[in-house]
């Protein structure tokens, strides 16, 4: 069943009837908290993914053959040449310059970053420096994590091994070396997650010059942007609706700026190498946009509740960057959506975290690659195709993932067919609580409690002997013994 069809079989129950959009959006959370519920209840074998890690080894002077310009007392870092596999990634994460960690704040570009605080240290051109990838971020629908392991896939004739879990509080009390690198990890720690604040409000703006769109003129969009910082993306702001303008007939592309809810323009100050010894507001902060594809464009209203995706970047003629997020740096103000292609529907999804994204480190830290692939350019019709810099290597992780909610009537439950009679048996659970019957809730309860045990003879994954399954992240039992030796596993 389709969200339409989960929504009629609800009202046709219930002898409900929607009479507005309200109403409509109404029943859709009730389906919505009801389908999170049966999904995250029980450990399904459909509710688990794949993914795989991309891990980062650690970059120096050997490895790139350029030199760190420090400054000191400046938070500013050059490099003599370009470290073409230093990307926005590596935003939040550790530099050791001359045996002293900092914290990259921002990647200004392949040569240059900026840190959280300024470098101490003689004023010179360093070679003892070393980018490490400490933690790394999970995907933002994980719940919890199942296994981690190092796989003979997809570089095939590597090592295989399960990777443990350690859990929290055991870095600490067994004081493991955080800077120990090894080609393969053997275990897992929690870390502390990465938090980025929400978004808050934003405007239409008048730009001094209309710019043509391909956008149809008098059509309605609406709008919601968030904060990013390397991989990690805040919560949303508030939506704001904006007509695309007509001059003369022809449509004028709408220009957006991001705001605080007291009407200040979100832009970072100009970095100031000699005066900005703390960071700036905003500073290391970019924003990317998001448009509603569930929305009427004529009329201007919310089809139901509201999918977000993400706006690209495409600039009117084909490239390979075309995909890439339409991002704002922290000193930039204004997104001007002239194409069509930049709101495809089929643009990647926002997901709804708040902000909060958790992590892990290995034990030890990887610091190996499989394959090496160069810095290069290659040549087509009209352009040039730039390869990027690639050290390869994958660590596997299958985890327990939260459903992406059903906006579009036509978006079905990711689950199998026969469990979707679960959702609407415990929407009308839900609903009867809501309208104080007791009784029926009761009634409706117990029935989903019986087909609930029905679907769990199929679609649960029993547990394999002295292995535990479906591990909560941050969990107290790992599935494989350990040895102390001399105060280091």
């Amino acid at each position: 069943m389709n969200l339409r069809e989960l929504r009629t079989k609800i009202q046709n129950m219930a002898n409900l009837k929607a009479t507005n959009l309200e109403h409509t959006n109404d029943i859709d959370a009730l389906i919505n908290g009801a389908y999170q519920h049966v999904f995250l209840s029980r450990p399904w074998s459909f509710a688990q993914r794949i993914a795989y890690l991309n891990i980062l080894p650690d970059m120096d002077y050997q490895t790139e053959a350029v030199s760190a310009e420090v400054n000191d007392f400046k938070r500013s870092v050059g490099f003599t040449g370009p470290i073409r596999a230093l990307t926005k990634i590596w935003e939040g994460h550790v530099i050791e310059l001359n045996g002293r960690d900092y914290t990259i704040l921002k990647v200004v570009s392949d040569s240059e970053i900026q840190l959280t605080e300024p470098y101490r240290g003689a004023t010179d051109d360093i070679e003892t420096w070393r980018f490490k990838m400490r933690t790394y971020g999970l995907p933002s629908d994980l719940v919890s994590i199942a296994a981690v392991s190092h796989r003979d896939h997809p570089s095939t004739g590597t090592l295989r091994r399960s990777i443990a879990p350690l859990p929290n509080g055991m870095d600490e009390r067994l004081e493991l070396e955080a800077d120990r690198a090894a080609t393969y990890a053997d275990y897992y720690i929690p870390t502390a997650p990465r938090f980025i604040p929400p978004g808050e409000k934003l405007a239409e703006v008048e730009t001094e010059e209309p710019t043509p769109c391909t956008l149809p003129a008098n059509y309605y969009y609406e709008f919601a942007w968030a904060f990013k910082n390397g991989e990690f993306v805040g919560a949303l702001s508030e939506p704001a609706t904006v007509k695309v303008g007509s001059v003369e007939g022809a449509a004028q592309a709408p220009s957006i700026s991001p705001y605080t809810h007291d009407d200040t323009l979100i832009e970072s100050p100009a970095y100031n190498d000699d005066f900005d010894k703390q960071p700036n507001v905003w500073e290391g902060l970019s924003k990317v946009l998001y448009v509603n594809i569930n929305y009427d464009h004529v009329n201007g209203a919310r089809l139901g509740l509201p999918k977000w995706v993400m706006v690209t970047q495409y600039s009117g003629a084909i490239s390979q960057y075309d995909h890439q997020p339409y991002l704002l740096e922290d000193e930039e103000s204004i997104w001007t959506v002239r194409y069509k292609q930049q709101i495809s529907a089929g643009n990647p999804t926002y997901v709804e975290v708040d902000g909060q994204y958790q992590t892990l480190r290995f034990y030890p830290r990887i610091d190996g690659y499989d394959a090496h692939y160069d810095y290069g350019t290659q040549a087509v019709i009209g352009a040039t195709i730039y390869k990027p810099d690639i050290y390869f290597k994958q660590v596997e992780i299958r985890y327990v993932y939260k459903p992406a909610p059903l906006c579009v009537v036509t978006d079905s439950p990711s689950m199998p067919s026969d469990t979707h009679e679960l959702i609407v048996i415990k929407a009308l659970e839900d609903y009867y609580l809501k309208m104080g019957n007791a009784s029926m809730s009761q009634l409706y309860r117990g029935n989903y409690e019986k087909e609930a045990a029905k679907a769990a003879t199929k679609y649960i994954e029993r547990a394999v002997y002295d292995n535990q399954r479906l591990m909560q992240f941050g969990a107290t039992r790992w599935s494989r013994p350990f040895t102390i030796t001399g105060g280091t596993i």
